[in-house]
């Protein structure tokens, strides 16, 4: 197809003016959406003329000083100042007018000086800001060297083998009450760990309450950033050549009014020279005087622009103007950015002109065919053909029919459907809807209430109006009304789950009071209709908590359980966990004097792990879960890395020592406030503490196996001597700071378990 600049110097108007058409039109379809709009072109002018363009390349070049480091270690010394550099010395072989622009340095020789880094004053080290240049820091994990025994309370044990100081011993008529040989009366022993100290040399430091800082590794100094722990900079010149284009036109035949566009028919490009009669001209000879002229009107700045080369050439342009006639009106164009231009304000009259003839149907499929137009000519229309399309969509939502399979699943789909719905009110379907979806979940509960009234007749023998049976009904209306209170504001699948939770528990309350007053009635009635195991071993444990004993076992139906009346005294009275070693023997009666908790404890472990079948031994593995998570009775050496012990977690296993966490953040404020927190964190019966600036960063690694994700900073109990500082660390980049007390930041909790 022909560019529109060899349409105009041909003068063909015919093909301009169905270019212009064209144009005319694919505008009007894409704006209003109308087809074939008769439109006419006349009055077209073309004028048609020459340009010469006389350009010159200039190397254009600056010098300045920059700085690097000076990783070679040599010493060197500046021989040659700015002034005294030539700055054209510098070659370059590419000099191309299509590569203005393009810029390339040159290193100046013997202008490199060496100076020390302004901030470790060639050093190549700077002092630790952690300790000082000291190579250690304070150990903040004893107090002088010292920290507490975890063997003994006070340098002393409780003797085990009496009570005070005395025992019993002898039987019948030679039972007496003797002071203990083992203790000597004193009810206690000296610790075998500590000497009777109550205090253990920390085995971090070694007793010297200092340990080697970790951010210098003990060198008291930290490599320069700045230079690289290089210690020099070397300062040199750079000469910069820029490629840049000047040029100068002229006119010939007629001086353009407004826009035009152009092609280049002919050019000559030499060196530069200072004579323009060294340039021969063979393409534009006849345009010689003009081209001089030219030449000497682009000015060149000496000493710091060079000329390379000359280019001159000469163009062929034309303008345009025309007029478009759509109607009775008439628009101007003409050239705008080397495209064809018109006056496009036609389109809002003939969008009107075409709005006046639309019918509107029911079903919107005209109005729909001109959105587009509508949409860009009149602001804020599109909002009609959103309420179109709501329109249409609560339609299909109200005359869609699922099948009988989807019957309880087509009404919450059409409740979620029509909450979509935004534009029109739709507050009478739904509160239709909501009365439908309460009534198919009502059968729903009936579907389940009938066979568990069935099931609970049949075990239990009540009648349908007995409390049970009337407490699992009422669930069933709880259930119900509740379904049809939370449907307003939540979704299907919510109110249902919610609605199943309140029958189900209503069922499990059920069959709870089913049971109680089935034992109540007979306590031997899971025995005699051979219920199952568990329920006789529940009851067995539930006259341990009653304190019945077992004397009323003997010889009833509970022989008929995996273990004997003998062994099921034993376990109940006196529970021995196998991995212990032989003396770690915890009885009923000892635990009575230490507190309901610890009772507890061993009623809890013979209820729900019991006997195994084959031996007298507690299911290890089980027992061990559980008091991990609930007690202290458990080996260190089973804990692992994430494990939930005493109130904390396990984050850093040594081989002395476990180090445990709070699982999230305690609480903020200043520094005292952050030892306070540590001091009150009551959690199992460890002492808790302000985190070191090592066990802090153990945290930040270890945080997946903790309850949070706080890009906060925190507090360590490190504190800077001699000041109201202390130090925190951020948790992104783990940057260490000393800031003053007063400030406010977040606060874990750590304790340390020694093994």
């Amino acid at each position: 197809m022909a560019s529109l600049i060899d349409i105009l110097l041909k003068e063909d108007k015919t093909k301009l003016e169905n270019l212009i058409k064209d144009k005319v039109n694919i505008q009007i379809k894409n704006s209003i959406g109308v087809d074939n709009v008769e439109v006419t072109v006349d009055d077209i002018k073309i004028s048609k003329f020459r340009q010469l363009i006389a350009k010159t390349l200039l190397d254009e070049r600056g010098i300045s000083e920059e700085s690097e480091i000076n990783r070679n270690g040599r010493n060197e010394s500046r021989t040659i100042s700015m002034g005294d550099v030539d700055l054209f010395s510098f070659d370059r072989n590419d000099y191309q007018f299509s590569n203005e622009g393009l810029e390339k340095e040159f290193r100046v020789d013997k202008s490199t000086n060496t100076r020390n880094c302004p901030r470790c004053q060639g050093r190549r080290k700077n002092s630790c800001s952690m300790c000082h240049t000291r190579g250690e820091v304070r150990c903040d994990n004893c107090s002088n060297g010292q920290i507490d025994c975890d063997n003994c309370s006070n340098g002393f044990n409780t003797c085990w083998s009496c009570t005070n100081g005395w025992k019993t011993t002898g039987y019948g008529d030679d039972k007496r009450t003797v002071r203990c040989t083992s203790c000597g009366g004193k009810g206690k022993k000296e610790c075998g760990s500590c000497g009777g100290t109550g205090k253990k040399t920390c085995r971090r430091c070694d007793g010297t309450a200092m340990h080697e800082c970790y951010t210098c590794k003990g060198a008291g100094y930290n490599p320069c950033r700045k230079c690289d722990a290089v210690g020099t900079f070397n300062d040199f010149f750079v000469v910069k050549s820029d490629i840049i284009i000047k040029s100068n036109d002229q006119f010939l035949d007629l001086n353009p009014d407004g826009e035009f566009v152009k092609t280049k028919l002919s050019e000559d490009e030499f060196d530069y020279s200072k004579s323009f009669t060294d340039y021969k001209l063979s393409n534009l000879k006849e345009f010689n005087a003009e081209l001089k002229t030219l030449t000497k009107g682009i000015s060149i700045v000496k000493g710091k622009q060079e000329p390379i080369k000359v280019n001159f050439s000469i163009n062929s342009c034309a303008t345009l103007s025309f007029n478009i006639k759509i109607g009775s009106s008439t628009y101007i164009g003409g050239i705008k950015n080397g495209e064809i231009w018109y006056d496009d304000s036609f389109l809002q009259f003939l969008f009107y002109d075409i709005v006046d003839g639309i019918t509107i149907y029911p079903d919107f499929n005209k109005i729909n065919n001109l959105k587009k137009p509508l949409v860009n000519q009149i602001e804020g229309f599109e909002d009609v053909f959103n309420h179109v399309e709501e329109f249409k969509k609560f339609e299909n939502i109200i005359n869609f029919r699922y099948s009988a399979f989807k019957y309880f699943d087509s009404t919450g789909k059409k409740i979620i459907s029509t909450r979509n719905i935004k534009l029109i009110n739709t507050d009478l379907y739904l509160t239709y809807l909501y009365k439908k979806f309460t009534f198919k979940f009502a059968i729903l509960a009936l579907f389940w209430c009938v066979p568990f009234f069935i099931y609970t007749t049949k075990i239990f023998g009540f009648t349908f109006p007995d409390l049970p049976n009337g407490v699992a009904l009422g669930g069933g209306f709880i259930s119900v009304i509740a379904t049809r209170l939370i449907i307003n504001k939540k979704s299907p699948t919510n109110a249902i789950l919610k609605g199943l939770s309140i029958l189900f528990i209503a069922f499990g309350l059920s069959y709870y009071l089913s049971y109680k007053q089935a034992i109540e009635n007979n306590p031997y009635f899971f025995t005699e209709t051979k219920g199952p195991s568990a329920i006789k071993k529940e009851y067995a444990c539930k006259c341990l908590n009653e304190g019945s004993g077992f004397s009323d076992l003997d010889d009833t139906p509970f022989d008929e359980l995996s273990y004997s009346n003998q062994r099921l005294r034993r376990k109940c009275s006196e529970i021995f966990i196998p991995w212990f070693t032989s003396d770690e023997r915890f009885s009923v009666e000892e635990m009575d004097k230490q507190g309901n908790d610890a009772v507890k404890e061993a009623r809890y472990i013979v209820e729900h792990y019991g006997c195994d079948s084959k031996d007298d031994r507690v299911n290890k593995q089980k027992t061990i879960n559980y008091l991990k998570e609930k007690t202290s009775f458990i080996r260190i050496n089973d804990l692992k890395l994430g494990d939930k012990y005493l109130g904390g977690v396990v984050i850093k296993l040594f081989k002395d020592k476990i180090l445990l966490s709070s699982s999230k953040p305690i609480g903020s404020g200043n520094w005292d406030r952050a030892i306070s927190l540590c001091k009150n964190y009551k959690l199992g019966s460890l002492k808790w503490r302000l985190p070191s600036p090592y066990e802090l960063e153990i945290i930040f690694s270890n945080k997946k196996l903790l309850d949070f994700y706080e890009n906060n900073w925190y507090w360590t109990n490190n504190v800077l001597p001699g000041s109201n500082r202390a130090e925190h660390i951020g948790i992104e980049f783990g940057d260490h700071a000393f800031v003053p007390k007063g400030h406010g930041k977040f606060v874990f909790a750590v304790t340390t378990i020694h093994k």
